[in-house]
């Protein structure tokens, strides 16, 4: 997958945590090398599937669940929304195509982790946007930074993402761990043994800007009940 934008202390950080997993291997095992640095096949094209998926397809299903009520969605989504539903309608030969060309894809990448039951890769390509600065146009936002995890939500590969450092302005910079299919148990070890060569971790402080709105002076439209938009835990990293 293509490696521009990469943020200078990404490398940094996932070296180091590469190194601390070498540390805990047993002795017997500490002169060879089982970190094969190899490249995956096929992920631009699953790039591609992924936002025909979450871009044209589920765009055109909110955009028929909003219709008559745009002025309740968030100015992000609605740019969201403007640019997935932007080409020509789907049609239903087109969808069976990228379906079977997602399995197929899936069924690729399985080949080619037969002998590596784990994958470490970055996150994302840049630290965390502003809120409100993120935006879904192609070389500038989501579609572009988030490339080393959009794949996994094309195939449906278990991964957890375990913050391993912080980047020059304070941002979290984390690793993922991405496993085969049903092999869950095996990737939270994986995070977990990370995280023990981590060390103790440390959260950046929390920055409120001058311009939020208060909790208390927050309204809901009457469709969505404050029990299911209930902000989820901190720590449910994990993919499933």
């Amino acid at each position: 997958m293509g490696g521009r934008g990469r943020h200078p202390s990404r490398k940094h950080q996932h070296s180091r945590i590469l190194d601390g997993l070498r540390n805990r291997q047993p002795a017997h095992r500490k002169n060879k090398n089982p970190w094969n640095l190899a490249r995956l096949h096929g992920l631009d094209r699953a790039l591609d599937l992924w936002w025909f998926f979450f871009g044209p397809v589920i765009g055109n299903l909110f955009r028929q669940s909003v219709a008559g009520r745009e002025g309740q969605i968030s100015p992000m989504f609605r740019e969201y929304l403007a640019y997935a539903t932007s080409g020509d309608s789907i049609t239903l030969d087109q969808f069976t195509k990228a379906c079977a060309d997602r399995d197929l894809l899936r069924a690729d990448i399985l080949r080619q982790m037969r002998d590596a039951s784990i994958l470490l890769s970055p996150v994302s390509n840049s630290p965390a946007f502003r809120h409100g600065q993120g935006n879904y146009l192609p070389g500038a936002g989501y579609r572009d930074t988030m490339r080393f995890s959009q794949w996994l939500n094309l195939t449906g590969f278990p991964g957890a993402c375990v913050p391993v450092g912080v980047s020059s302005e304070g941002l979290p910079i984390g690793v993922q761990v991405i496993g085969r299919p049903f092999e869950h148990e095996l990737v939270l070890a994986v995070a977990e043994a990370i995280e023990k060569a981590r060390g103790p971790w440390q959260p950046p402080p929390i920055v409120v800007a001058e311009t939020a709105v208060p909790a208390s002076t927050t309204t809901l439209p009457e469709e969505f009940p404050a029990s299911v938009c209930r902000t989820p835990r901190s720590d449910a990293a994990v993919r499933p």
